[in-house]
């Protein structure tokens, strides 16, 4: 029998969640006020609610187990019915805001999603979608405007597209994940050549902006298409991989790489993820997949072990990226046994950012700033070295003043002039590695 994957589990849960929700809520619509706003108010009429005792079961000689059953078909669409009989005679907004107002969370659930089988009208749904982003205060409601956008984009895909974009901050992520991962299912071809297009905002200048998670700047690549790489993977993990490689190197980018990681890893296991790796001809795209395989090898198997498959990765940024991650993760542990593992590679250029990170780390533990700087001034690459000095002497000099402006003398570096010490969670060290950016090597 084949294992659920770790990623897969949610999933089950989640089913299982709803599928005990419901079942726990049916018994609880008893009061007649309770029952009309959330079946609808359609007095005499066993399908639309009203105060019919066959949703209960506590009279005409109905059992309960045969009003659940009936409640429970009509609630998922066996009789669907009419948006006018679900209504009862309110306005859209008006039953709306009184099922918003239930405290039942699973009674309130229960007649949202009656509503949302008799919406048929995009309008309609929009309505509704911006009635629940002002209630309440504005506190966002993920589960109904996601149930919302989906039958949206079942209805209309790029309509509601176009709406989820429209949004800001975490309801635009929100918005995007739900209409797209629908629209993929229908037309992958569609979905995908949107997000492409859409994905990334022009401004008044024309030129790229945000239209991230709330962040600024073009850098932050195409989040739209961040959003469909996971279950674009998990329908052709190749074709993703492709729309992946075709993005700039940007924050989004280093997203995607991380979910095709780990979609790889379910699907194919460590050895085809690692052979799979080797035939990417684009290094800084390769570069980020061994960074993240790294991360996930360090999980589950011996550092030094990680550390040679790590240098097996083809020379250049990917074996630099790859050598820098496993180092980085064995140095946040144990500094001393990270430096053992590196002076077995001798002094190629793709150890680089390896040193620069082991001396960082070094610094950061306090305990041998002398051993840092050595570390620094065994990068080959001049330039990189002296940017990672004046990095590291500020920070060195908020623990040892003097130590710090005798190398700073040494090396004529005028110590006062360095304010780039990293942040104050950092103890005043900046590492980084050279040749990726963030969220999984985008860059």
């Amino acid at each position: 029998m084949t294992p659920i994957s770790k990623n897969r589990l949610p999933i089950y849960a989640g089913i299982w969640l709803a599928t005990a929700v419901v079942t726990f809520c049916l018994g609880r619509v008893t009061t007649g006020p309770l029952r009309e706003t959330v079946f609808g108010g359609s007095k005499g009429d066993g399908r639309a609610g009203g105060s019919d005792s066959s949703i209960t079961g506590t009279s005409g000689g109905a059992s309960k187990g045969a009003a659940s059953e009936d409640v429970l078909a009509r609630v998922f669409g066996n009789h669907a019915t009419s948006l006018e009989q679900v209504l009862g005679g309110k306005s859209l907004v008006e039953h709306l805001k009184a099922l918003l107002k239930v405290d039942d969370e699973a009674v309130r659930m229960l007649g949202f999603l009656r509503l949302l089988e008799a919406l048929t009208d995009p309008e309609d749904i929009k309505k509704a979608l911006e009635l629940i982003s002002k209630e309440n205060g504005g506190r966002f409601r993920i589960t109904e405007t996601s149930m919302l956008l989906q039958k949206w984009a079942q209805m209309d895909p790029k309509a509601a597209a176009d709406y989820a974009s429209s949004q800001r901050d975490f309801s635009r992520f929100v918005g995007m994940n739900a209409v797209l991962r629908t629209w993929l299912k229908s037309n992958p071809d569609d979905a995908i050549a949107w997000a492409e297009q859409n994905g990334v905002q022009q401004n008044q200048n024309g030129d790229q902006g945000n239209r991230g998670q709330g962040r600024g700047g073009p850098e932050e690549g195409n989040w739209a298409v961040a959003t469909l790489i996971g279950p674009l993977a998990q329908q052709n993990l190749d074709r993703a991989l492709e729309l992946a490689k075709s993005q700039t190197e940007s924050r989004a980018r280093g997203r995607m790489i991380d979910t095709l990681v780990d979609e790889m890893l379910a699907q194919r296991g460590m050895d085809a993820a690692r052979n799979t790796l080797t035939d990417l001809p684009d290094n800084a795209f390769r570069a980020g997949m061994a960074g993240r395989i790294v991360d996930k090898m360090l999980e589950n198997s011996e550092p030094k072990d990680v550390v040679n498959v790590a240098w097996n990765f083809p020379s250049g940024d990917t074996r630099e990226r790859a050598m820098s991650e496993a180092i980085r993760r064995i140095a946040d542990d144990d500094p001393v046994a990270a430096a053992t593992f590196l002076k077995d590679f001798g002094n190629s250029p793709d150890l680089d950012s390896a040193k620069e990170v082991l001396g960082f780390q070094i610094a950061r533990k306090g305990k041998d700033p002398e051993g840092a700087i050595i570390w620094l001034q065994s990068i080959t690459d001049q330039k990189q070295q002296l940017e990672a000095l004046q990095r590291l002497l500020p920070g060195i000099a908020r623990q040892n003043p003097d130590l710090a402006q005798q190398y700073a003398t040494q090396l004529g570096i005028p110590l006062q002039q360095q304010g780039r010490g990293g942040g104050p969670d950092s103890g005043g060290f900046g590492g980084r590695y050279r040749g990726g950016g963030g969220g999984g090597g985008g860059r």
